[in-house]
């Protein structure tokens, strides 16, 4: 049911189906704290509240909550809370509530089904709970967490941890998995090693995997898999901008890793395209293109295999530009020395002549290091 529907958490709330990403219904639920698919219908949670959601219907039943309650998971039928004493199983139809209590807990969520489990972060541990049974299975501060594919997830500040394989991403807000794994940003999604500016998610639609965007229309879904993918420079290149534009975007861009997603993400066509452009820059002055440099370097490493389809005449001039660069290089240390040679003997000549001036002096006086003259001094007889 879930696969159908896309949330998107907003006030009012907007629910949207997938196939053809329509919205189809919009809910006015103030300070919405969280929401989970149960069976066909949404929960929704907000303050002192549990509100059941159909899509299509919109608001159902509102059930008042006797302990405040801030986040929530769905384990098959049982809806199971977090609230100041630790974890509570939430009845929708407000008979006894179970309780366990735990300390610190700060979320809540779903682990593998058939066992009944359950994942607790806390403020540096992580428990699970099978049968309401808690055991701590690693300490490690944390941001959230996640179960995707059979493995826990663990979103710290500066990596993500899935199962035993470390993932060097920072401020990640959650992570996805289709046919590789996915790591969603508030302004971009990094999917299969690409990064993707401008996205706020990815779905997978009729088999193919679409991205969200955010417009002022509201959310729209991507028409094609790499429609939004380096939004800027692509759209550059494929909308034929003037070739100087591009040169003076690449300049801007001067982070190494940077440069190499933005190449990354390109199509092949837009690579090849951008090479050449690059190329008859730095074939022009490579002494003064040092951040293009940079670009050239990632171009050749990301797409080797069709540097053949690069212009020959092209690579010929940038060759002979880096031989003249390179001879050009030598012959000015070979100038830089010489000055430096000149320079060194001038100051010579100058401490030459100020000794002489010294020397020359009309006082008769000898003055000796401690400051004293040669009248100063006896014989012993």
């Amino acid at each position: 049911m879930a696969s159908q529907y896309y949330i998107h958490n907003t006030n009012p709330l907007e629910i949207y189906e997938t196939s053809d990403f329509t919205l189809i219904n919009t809910i006015d639920i103030a300070d919405i704290i969280t929401y989970k698919w149960y069976n066909e219908e949404l929960l929704v949670l907000s303050p002192g509240f549990l509100i059941i959601v159909d899509p299509l219907e919109g608001e159902i039943d509102r059930i008042e909550l006797n302990h405040e309650i801030y986040d929530i998971t769905v384990v098959k039928d049982h809806i199971w809370g977090l609230y100041d004493l630790g974890v509570i199983e939430i009845k929708l139809d407000k008979s006894k509530s179970k309780t366990i209590k735990i300390k610190d807990i700060k979320q809540i969520i779903t682990g593998n089904v058939g066992n009944n489990e359950i994942y607790l972060r806390g403020e540096n541990k992580i428990y699970n709970m099978i049968k309401r049974q808690i055991h701590e299975i690693t300490s490690t501060e944390s941001e959230s967490i996640g179960y995707i594919d059979d493995k826990l997830v663990i979103i710290k500040d500066d990596e993500v941890i899935i199962g035993e394989e470390s993932y060097p991403h920072k401020d990640v807000i959650k992570v996805i998995k289709f046919e590789a794994f996915g790591f969603i940003f508030k302004d971009k999604v990094i999917y299969n090693d690409q990064e993707y500016k401008n996205a706020s998610d990815v779905i997978k639609v009729n088999n193919e995997l679409k991205f969200i965007t955010k417009s002022n229309n509201g959310l729209e879904i991507s028409k094609d898999f790499e429609d939004i993918s380096s939004e800027k420079l692509s759209s550059k290149l494929t909308n034929n901008c003037d070739k100087d534009e591009i040169i003076n975007y690449c300049n801007e861009v001067t982070d190494d890793e940077e440069i190499r997603s933005e190449i990354k993400s390109l199509t092949s066509k837009q690579q090849i395209k951008l090479y050449e452009i690059i190329i008859s820059k730095i074939s022009k002055n490579s002494l003064n293109n040092k951040t293009l440099s940079v670009w050239l370097k990632w171009c050749l490493i990301i797409n080797k295999n069709d540097i053949n389809s690069l212009k020959p005449k092209a690579i010929k001039n940038l060759n002979n530009n880096l031989s003249n660069s390179i001879q050009l290089m030598n012959n000015l240390l070979s100038i830089k020395g010489r000055l430096n040679l000149i320079k060194l003997q001038n100051d010579l000549k100058s401490k030459d002549l100020i000794i002489d001036q010294d020397f020359n002096n009309d006082d008769d006086s000898l003055y000796i290091a401690n400051g004293e003259n040669d009248e100063d001094f006896e014989l012993d007889e």
